[in-house]
């Protein structure tokens, strides 16, 4: 059966919509009670109001959607106001984090810059009041440190899930080197298909402690590959140059 949708002109009888299970329920906003989703009729709504709330039924609509917007605000879902304000906080959190990793700036810059000039441009062109909303979102050196880490995890585990799909295999190219550290690093890069499309990413950067012979390379590799379940038998060369080339 095709689910229902909910109209905004269902308001009148009482009923606004909640999300459950990825479809739209009625839920009446006098007695917070919610009806299945063949229950989104014009008649039967109306029926539901006029049985159990009969002495509501003449009111206008702008009462019923009084009561709808105190429901919306007491929600703890997604569709709640609640739940909205505090996921736009901690978006803009991430976002001014992923802005500062972005422009490779340090995380204190947050603190010292953004929030300030963010306040200045609110003030101006908004009002002060808009101004006391910006103090719940935090943008402190450590938040912005780890909401740095979980965005470089969450990215690491997309690139691996990618890869665990790969219809195709994926192929690799690794690249040892010393930075100005005298630090020996080493680079794989993975290159897999996603969606019909060729795709190249960074798929490890890990420091060598020790000595930096092929045996050691393909050590940290082994590694990793068993860390994360990939499995070796699909892996189909390691590409230089449009060519497959195995050295070391």
């Amino acid at each position: 059966m095709p689910k229902r949708k909910y109209d905004p002109a269902y308001i009148k009888y009482g009923f606004i919509a909640i999300e459950h299970g990825g479809e739209a329920l009625p839920q009446c906003v006098v007695c917070m009670k919610s009806l299945s989703n063949a229950a989104m009729k014009p008649s039967l709504l109306k029926r539901h109001l006029e049985t159990n709330h009969a002495d509501k039924k003449d009111r206008y609509q702008s009462y019923f959607q009084r009561l709808g917007k105190n429901v919306k605000r007491q929600r703890m879902d997604k569709t709640g106001q609640i739940y909205q304000k505090g996921a736009g906080i901690v978006k803009a959190s991430y976002e001014v984090a992923l802005l500062v990793a972005k422009n490779m700036k340090a995380h204190t810059i947050a603190v010292s810059l953004i929030m300030p000039a963010a306040k200045i441009l609110v003030s101006h062109v908004i009002g002060e009041k808009a101004v006391a909303k910006l103090e719940c979102v935090s943008v402190s050196n450590n938040t912005v440190q780890r909401r740095i880490e979980e965005m470089s995890v969450d990215i690491a585990d997309q690139v691996v899930e990618g890869v665990k799909s790969s219809k195709y295999g994926f192929a690799i190219q690794l690249d040892e080197s010393t930075d100005i550290t005298n630090c020996s690093q080493l680079l794989v890069y993975v290159r897999f298909t996603q969606s019909n499309a060729a795709k190249t990413e960074l798929l490890l950067s890990q420091d060598l402690s020790s000595t930096t012979t092929g045996k050691d390379i393909l050590n940290v590799l082994d590694n990793f590959f068993k860390q994360n379940e990939l499995d070796w038998g699909k892996l189909v060369g390691c590409p230089t140059d449009g060519a497959p080339s195995m050295l070391g």
